[in-house]
């Protein structure tokens, strides 16, 4: 894995620890973001 796939992972699991600490589900936070559900799901599994 290169330098670059490891700060995707790295920012994906950061998004999703945020989220499970703000009690926010997958749907609310893509909705607060603009994005769609199955994109913000594949950005935190980077």
């Amino acid at each position: 894995m290169n330098e670059l796939e490891e700060r995707w992972r790295d920012l994906g699991e950061f998004i999703r620890e945020q989220r499970r600490v703000g009690h926010l589900s997958l749907r609310k936070l893509s909705e607060m973001a603009g994005i769609s559900n199955p994109y913000l799901s594949q950005i935190e599994r980077g």
